[in-house]
């Protein structure tokens, strides 16, 4: 009976020694874990996979201003997004394309009937009429604003301005509405950036209209550049246009004869000619370009006058630019 006894005594023993064994040979060949990390699960040398994601989320306004938010998820914590303002050149300054002008088909609109009675009929000053000056303004055909620029350029085609008499482009195409053929588009707003509006995009017609009148040595009484440059624009030498609150181009009839205004495009760019009698020689001066406030720029625009009996004049076209899209100067 002893023999039998000491068997059943020694018996766990030799079972949980068997078990030990196997359980040290079985961990030695990685077959076992005993980690509670999901990622060491793999065999003896390998380390820890860990991810490094770095994700770019593009976000492009208009072709003008592109943003990226940059996240890096190795941080355990939330993460700050970094954010980074580059210009794309989709839309560059017309003045620097080199196929930015008036095409023939475009000075093809000049055979018109209406402006070539007009140009060859002897004005009030007995002079003979000519074109004074031209500006055209490019940008990517098909978008919802070439529709509101056709539109403008199509409700000011015509126009004669009298000597001494004052143009407002407002008060001439009046409110930009859907029953009046405009669509909706981006527009400006100084503290939100870009937003839909309906008439949206006409103040590239506004500023090609300012720079002919600029260049044709006319008066500007009244304009307003916009709170951020966009590069399809000429620096400093720009107007935008609003409804309400009014903003509006007023071009003033200095001459001796009456000013005529006529328009042209094409689906890629539009064309501003003014006809009339000279007044004067003009010649743009070098611009002025200085910090304002902390976040802004100013560019002051001179303009020297050579009038026709020997007088000169100059005025200052000042444009406060925002460094960033929807950030108020501060």
């Amino acid at each position: 009976m002893k023999q039998p006894v000491l068997r059943l005594i020694l018996r766990p023993f030799v079972m949980g020694a068997v078990l030990l064994f196997l359980a040290v040979g079985l961990a030695s060949m990685g077959l076992v874990s005993c980690s509670h990390n999901s990622l060491e699960t793999k065999a003896e040398g390998t380390e820890p996979e860990t991810e490094s994601l770095l994700e770019d989320f593009p976000v492009e306004v208009a072709g003008e201003t592109k943003q990226s938010f940059s996240i890096d998820t190795t941080d355990t914590t939330a993460p700050t997004p970094k954010t980074t303002a580059t210009t794309t050149a989709t839309n560059q300054n017309p003045t620097s394309l080199p196929d930015c002008s008036p095409t023939s088909i475009i000075n093809s609109g000049l055979n018109d009937s209406t402006l070539v009675t007009w140009r060859d009929t002897v004005g009030v000053s007995g002079e003979k009429r000519q074109l004074l000056a031209e500006f055209t303004t490019c940008y990517e055909p098909g978008e919802d604003r070439v529709t509101n620029i056709e539109k403008i350029a199509d409700l000011t085609r015509g126009v004669s301005i009298a000597p001494s008499q004052t143009f407002s482009l407002n008060n001439h195409i009046g409110q930009r509405t859907i029953e009046n053929g405009f669509v909706a588009a981006d527009a400006l707003s100084t503290t939100e950036g870009l937003f839909p509006s309906v008439g949206g995009g006409i103040s590239q017609f506004t500023t090609a209209l300012f720079n002919a009148a600029f260049f044709a040595g006319l008066d500007i009484t009244e304009s307003q550049a916009h709170t951020y440059h966009f590069p399809r624009y000429p620096n400093g030498r720009e107007a935008t246009i609003n409804w309400s609150p009014p903003i509006d181009l007023k071009i003033r009839n200095n001459t001796t004869d009456d000013i005529l205004i006529w328009t042209s495009y094409l689906p890629d760019r539009t064309s501003v000619f003014i006809f009339g009698v000279p007044a004067a020689v003009v010649e743009e001066l070098p611009q002025e370009k200085v910090t304002h406030l902390s976040n802004c720029a100013k560019v002051t625009t001179t303009r020297k006058r050579t009038f026709n009996d020997g007088t000169m004049a100059t005025d200052k076209f000042v444009a406060i630019y925002q460094d960033a899209l929807g950030e108020p100067c501060r």
